[in-house]
């Protein structure tokens, strides 16, 4: 490929052209690289913004699960609390654990784990940066009182119902249900201000479809068989 090589100038005029003629293709380089740039950013962002909602959808869509358990839950709760005195006579439906305890969706964070280890979050408006890094930190305070939640049922599921209950027994289930009460408020709280920040970012509840062989009603079948 043969190269033109600028001619030498002979007058200033000419100089001020060449030189202007040099800065323009610069300048012109230059804002098309940064054109590029800022269109492979506004993608990444994009992506990355659909990314986030989907997960944070699905969060909220395990909330609303949740949500719609209550009734149940509180029928369960309820029940239990009426064992403390007397051994009613039968099976007890406790026995089988996927029937007996509510489905507490743990909060996701994959989506934001891995956009927070690259660049393209400070790409984002700040606005909106801080609106997904405080409901990312809402989902997080709210999955605690899960997991809390989790463990107590746990506690009374671990109770043999096959025998009249002792006094540890009572206490234990008790203590129990107390902390399941008091974490399922602490939940729906926290919880009521995870919907509140969502809907500042305008994300809604994806269907969160319960496991297999479970039903929003399962904890309002008797509790004795």
């Amino acid at each position: 490929m043969e190269i033109h090589k600028p001619k030498a100038a002979h007058s200033v005029r000419e100089f001020l052209i060449e030189l202007g003629t040099i800065i323009c293709g610069i300048v012109i380089a230059l804002g098309l690289e940064q054109a590029v740039e800022t269109a492979r950013w506004r993608h990444e962002v994009a992506e990355t913004r659909k990314a986030l909602n989907s997960e944070l959808a699905l969060s909220l869509g395990g909330f609303k699960s949740v949500r719609e358990q209550e009734p149940c839950i509180n029928h369960r709760l309820a029940e239990l609390s009426t064992w403390y005195g007397t051994r009613i006579g039968g099976k007890l439906r406790i026995d089988d654990p996927n029937l007996n305890r509510p489905v507490l969706w743990i909060p996701l964070r994959s989506a934001w784990e891995a956009a927070k280890s690259g660049q393209v979050v400070s790409h984002f408006p700040l606005e909106e940066r801080v609106a997904y890094s405080r409901l990312y930190d809402q989902m997080l305070n709210s999955g605690e009182y899960i997991i809390k939640e989790r463990d107590a049922w746990n506690d009374v599921l671990g109770i043999d119902g096959s025998k009249s209950l002792s006094s540890e027994d009572r206490s234990r289930l008790y203590r129990a249900i107390t902390l399941v009460r008091s974490l399922e408020s602490s939940r729906r709280q926290a919880n009521s201000i995870v919907d509140a920040t969502a809907a500042e970012l305008r994300i809604g509840p994806s269907l969160r479809s319960l496991p297999k062989g479970r039903s929003i009603d399962d904890l309002c079948q008797p509790l004795w068989r």
